[in-house]
């Protein structure tokens, strides 16, 4: 079958036309649709008059009005430079497609695969809020409304959100939080700030068993476990601290019975009892039947170590506080 041609005169849209008899809309013979071309790229195939900024498909109610339109704006070469947007009568760019494949909402620029901008507030509602998740009760406490995952599967590696100031063209990450694999199903969370003239460094770490780290730069602190402590099995063991650390006080609390314990930790992780109370006997030795705090591994290790040797689970309280070299 030969290409139907329609000429713009004998159209029933004589808008659609660059004057005089030339052809409008082109049908060929394996029945493709061809608008302001003269060879078929696909099922239906539109030209833009020029190279820039042109409406190609426009939706409108009332027939006057411009209400929905899709635009090609073909900037220049290369990937990064073209891109199809949905435009309305009321804003540019509601959601731009790039041709490396990222995608812009209010941005027709995308700086990554999924670019959300939204530069302007109002006086009330939503008060400037860029992105809302709305969903509901989980069912699964391991899942959640956003779920950000890491392929690397490797200690220490997980999800991560990181805040900044400026634009894109101008992005100065400062702090960030990330998740922090310890295995394959289970982990902690770690917190990071950024100083001046330096890297992010993780200040605040909060591991899968509920032990809470702090980090500065002129001290440590941890608190082991939420809510009045963490469960230690008999035998069982947990590290105190393993920075280098000048000298460190470490406060402990058994919870159940109320006994507690002040040490002094050296250098080298070496722990000395400086003032002990309560129902349970402390040590800075591995010794059964006591709360142990003690040194573990080699002489430069500055390990420090608790472990519970009174034959049953006891629910302890650690918190450490010094000076970091």
């Amino acid at each position: 079958m030969a290409n139907t041609k329609i000429p713009a005169e004998l159209s029933s849209t004589p808008s659609i036309s660059d004057g005089g008899n030339a052809t409008a809309i082109t049908i060929d013979s394996s029945e493709n649709v061809i608008i302001g071309s003269s060879s078929a790229l696909g099922i239906l195939t539109i030209k833009a008059p020029s190279s820039d900024d042109q409406d190609l498909i426009t939706i409108s109610e009332d027939g006057t009005n411009q209400a929905f339109s899709i635009n090609s704006n073909f900037a220049g070469s290369g990937s990064t430079n073209n891109n199809i947007t949905l435009d309305s009568y009321w804003t540019n760019d509601i959601i731009s497609f790039r041709g490396d494949g990222n995608i812009g909402i209010n941005t027709d620029s995308a700086f990554s695969p999924l670019h959300i901008s939204k530069t302007d507030w109002s006086s009330g509602a939503p008060y400037g809020t860029v992105v809302t998740i709305e969903g509901n009760n989980l069912n699964d406490a391991n899942w959640g409304h956003l779920v950000i995952t890491d392929t690397t599967t490797s200690t220490d590696n997980g999800g991560s959100i990181r805040f900044a100031t400026g634009s894109t063209s101008s992005l100065n990450p400062i702090s960030g939080i990330e998740g922090l694999a310890e295995g394959t199903s289970w982990g902690g969370l770690g917190f990071r700030t950024r100083p001046n003239g330096g890297a992010a460094s993780e200040r605040l770490r909060i591991d899968s068993g509920g032990v809470i780290r702090a980090r500065s730069y002129r001290n440590v602190g941890q608190y082991c476990g939420p809510n009045g402590g963490v469960s230690v099995a008999d035998d069982a063991t947990l590290t105190v601290t393993d920075n280098t650390a000048g000298a460190l006080m470490v406060a402990i609390y058994e919870a159940g019975g109320g006994s507690g314990a002040l040490y002094f930790v050296n250098y080298q992780g070496d722990p000395q009892v400086i003032k002990q109370s309560g129902g349970f006997s402390f040590t800075d030795g591995d010794v059964d039947g006591y709360l142990c705090i003690f040194k573990s591994g080699s002489a430069n290790s500055h390990t420090t170590v608790f472990k519970n040797r009174t034959g049953s689970t006891r629910t302890m309280v650690i918190s450490v506080f010094g000076g970091q070299t």
